[in-house]
């Protein structure tokens, strides 16, 4: 572990396949509470310019 994240060595590495793959669509105020309360702005403009990976932003949603 370090930084809070963990480390799998595999000495396959894979090739497109991820156990539990899934995309999740988010409100913006679900986004950015996951960015640990960066600006909405910011977490929108991560999404536009795919930045992250895995989410699909609710562009509709209004931030409360």
């Amino acid at each position: 572990m370090k930084g809070g994240l963990y480390w799998v060595y595999t000495t396959c590495p894979l090739e497109g396949e991820f156990a539990g793959k899934a995309r999740e669509e988010l409100s913006i105020d679900e986004f950015h509470q996951n960015l640990g309360h960066v600006s909405h702005e910011r977490a929108r403009m991560l999404v536009k310019k795919e930045l992250v990976d895995g989410v699909d932003l609710d562009m509709a949603s209004n931030e409360s």
